[in-house]
């Protein structure tokens, strides 16, 4: 009996995992389409849960990036913890 609900658990465990990245590589292929796949990074916190992480240029982008993401499949919540920076003028 015991090994039946462990393997169950096992399982389920495993199902969600899938579940997870699947999630993630399609936040990320939306990301890609999109032509905003450098600087971001996603972590899925949980099934429907995302975080998205990075820096960008503008907040513009970091807008875009997250409304992107509330159209995939399967993305309930984002925390959109993107950093905007101003680029530096006179850097090369």
């Amino acid at each position: 009996m015991k090994t039946k609900i462990g393997i169950r658990a096992r399982s389920a465990d495993a199902m969600r995992s899938l579940e997870m990245m699947g999630l993630a590589r399609r936040a990320e292929a939306a990301l890609i389409e999109a032509g905003l796949e450098h600087g971001s990074s996603i972590s899925v916190l949980e099934p429907g849960r995302i975080q998205l992480t990075g820096i960008v240029t503008g907040e513009m982008i970091k807008t875009k990036a997250e409304k992107i993401l509330t159209r995939v499949r399967g993305i309930q919540s984002i925390d959109n913890q993107v950093q905007v920076v101003t680029p530096y003028p006179g850097g090369g």
